[in-house]
């Protein structure tokens, strides 16, 4: 409240339509109420937006893992395959029974 009351004053001798519009802004109580609540919502939005960075963040590196995990999948099924084509049998490390 403090804030606005001081741009208001200093804001009072304004002659541009630019200034005289935010002294009457500021001038006005519920004007002034509202700017702090909105301040307040803004405060709120920004918290928002850092969570949902962080929970990107998160979804990042879970997709890294993940990829990784299938890669690393893909290459242990193609070792496996490629053992079976050369004679290992059924990848078991058994020898075929006849």
């Amino acid at each position: 409240e403090r804030g606005r009351a001081e741009a208001a004053v200093a804001l009072k001798g304004e002659t541009s339509d630019k200034g005289k519009t935010l002294h009457k802004a500021f001038s006005l109580k519920d004007v002034s109420e509202y700017s702090e609540s909105k301040d307040k919502l803004d405060e709120s939005i920004e918290e928002i937006k850092k969570h949902i960075a962080l929970i990107e963040e998160i979804i990042k590196v879970k997709d890294t893992e993940t990829s990784k995990l299938e890669s690393r999948k893909t290459v242990l099924e193609t070792a496996k395959k490629d053992q079976q084509n050369t004679g290992g049998g059924d990848g078991s490390g058994k020898p075929d029974e006849a």
